[in-house]
C-alpha cells in the first residue's frame, strides 16, 4: 500500500510540487489548483441574508406606513361626518328659531288684533261681524302658514336624515374598502415573505453543494500527492510523461483558445457589418428635422423638402412630432396631425398657442 507522507516541498526529476498554505497546488512555481474559499461563501451568504433582512424590513416598514395612511383617512371620513351632523344639528336649530320667531310675530299680531276689537267695542254689530269675519280670515291664514312652516321643517329633517345615512353607507364603504387595501397588502407581504424564504432555501442548498465540491476537490488532491509521494522511479517517469503529455494538450488547448478567437472576432465583425447596414436601412426609410416656431403660430403647414431639407418620398410616410423648449418653466403643447398626410407635406396644429421663440417641433418622417 502507498504510504502518505507530510512533506512542504516533494522533488521529482527536477519537478517541484508544493502545496501552500492556503491549499493551492503549485509544480514548478505554476498553480495548478485552489481550495474551497469557505470565508468567501460565507461572506456571500452573510451579505444575501443581510439583503433578505432588508427587503423583508423595507416590506414591514410600507406596509405600517399603508396602514398609516389607512387610520388618518379612517380618521378624516370621521371628521367629515362629525362636521355633517354639527352642520345638520345648526340646520335644525336654525329651523327651530325661526318656527319659534314666526309664532311670536303671530302672537304679537293676534295681540294687536285683539287691542284692535277691544277699542272697536262700542261699533255696532254690523262692525263687530266684520271683524269676526276678518279675525276668522286671519287665523286661517296664520294655521295655513304654521301648516306650510312645519311641513317644510319635516322635509328638511327627512332630507338631513337622508344626507346622514348616505354619509354612513358612504364610510361604510370606504372602511370595507380599506379593509380589503390592507388584506390585500397582508397577502402580498406574505408572497414576499415566501419568495425570499425560498430564495434563501436555495442560496444554502448552493452553498452545501458549493462546500462539497470544494471539499471533493482538496481529498482528490491529498490522494494525488499521497500517492506520488510513495512513487517510485517508474512513477517518476510516468509523472514526466504525464507533464509532457500535460504540456502537449495545453498547447493543443491554447492553439484551440487562439482558433476560437479567431472565429468569434470574425463573428464579431460580421455582426457589426450587418448593423451598420441595418443602421443604412433604417438611415434611407427614417428622417428626423427640427422645425423651429414662431410666437402667436397656432399651427403649421411642413413641406418635407422646401422646410425640413427632407429627400422626396415614393409613397405616403408616417408623420410623427414632439415639441420642446429650452425654458423650463414653458407650458406644454401638443402638437396633432390634422387632414391627410401626402408625399410632400403634412400639417399641425398645436393644442395652444404659441408664446415666445424657444419653442421647437422635432418631426419624424419614416416611409
Amino acid at each position: 500500500m502507498p504510504n502518505k507522507v507530510a512533506l512542504e516541498t516533494l522533488a521529482l526529476n527536477n519537478v517541484d510540487i508544493v502545496v501552500s498554505t492556503d491549499n493551492k497546488l503549485f509544480v514548478n512555481n505554476i498553480r495548478q489548483a485552489d481550495s474551497v474559499n469557505i470565508d468567501s461563501v460565507d461572506s456571500r451568504v452573510s451579505i444575501e441574508e443581510s439583503t433578505e433582512t432588508s427587503k423583508v424590513s423595507s416590506i414591514d416598514l410600507r406596509v405600517a406606513a399603508e396602514e398609516t395612511i389607512r387610520s388618518t383617512d379612517v380618521d378624516s371620513i370621521d371628521t367629515r361626518v362629525s362636521l355633517e351632523e354639527s352642520t345638520e344639528a345648526s340646520q335644525v336649530s336654525s329651523i327651530d328659531s325661526r318656527v319659534a320667531a314666526e309664532e311670536t310675530a303671530r302672537s304679537t299680531e293676534i295681540a294687536s288684533i285683539d287691542t284692535r276689537l277691544t277699542n272697536s267695542g262700542s261699533s255696532d254689530s254690523t262692525s263687530i261681524a266684520s271683524l269676526d269675519t276678518r279675525v276668522a280670515a286671519e287665523e286661517t291664514d296664520r294655521s295655513t302658514d304654521v301648516d306650510s312652516i312645519d311641513t317644510r321643517v319635516s322635509l328638511e329633517e327627512s332630507t338631513e336624515a337622508a344626507q346622514v345615512s348616505s354619509i354612513d353607507s358612504r364610510v361604510a364603504a370606504e372602511e370595507t374598502g380599506r379593509s380589503n387595501d390592507v388584506d390585500s397588502i397582508d397577502t402580498r407581504v406574505s408572497l414576499e415573505e415566501s419568495t425570499e424564504a425560498a430564495q434563501v432555501s436555495s442560496i444554502d442548498s448552493r452553498v452545501a453543494a458549493e462546500e462539497t465540491a470544494r471539499s471533493t476537490d482538496v481529498d482528490s488532491i491529498d490522494t494525488r500527492l499521497a500517492s506520488a509521494g510513495s512513487s517510485d522511479s517508474t512513477s517518476i517517469a510516468s509523472l514526466d510523461t504525464r507533464v509532457a503529455a500535460e504540456e502537449t494538450a495545453r498547447s493543443t488547448d491554447v492553439d484551440s483558445i487562439d482558433t476560437r478567437v479567431s472565429l468569434e472576432e470574425s463573428t464579431e465583425a460580421a455582426k457589426i457589418a450587418s448593423i451598420d447596414t441595418r443602421m443604412g436601412l433604417e438611415e434611407n426609410t427614417t428622417q428626423v428635422a427640427t422645425l423651429a416656431l414662431t410666437s402667436g403660430a397656432e399651427s403649421v403647414e411642413v413641406n418635407f423638402s422646401n422646410d425640413l431639407s427632407m429627400t422626396a418620398f415614393n409613397t405616403t410616410p408616417a408623420v410623427a412630432a414632439m415639441m420642446r423648449n429650452t425654458d423650463a418653466n414653458a407650458s406644454i403643447i401638443i402638437p396633432m396631425l390634422v387632414g391627410e398626410v401626402s408625399t410632400t407635406g403634412c400639417k399641425f396644429v398645436f393644442s395652444d398657442n404659441i408664446v415666445g421663440n424657444n419653442y421647437k417641433m422635432d418631426i419624424i418622417v419614416t416611409d
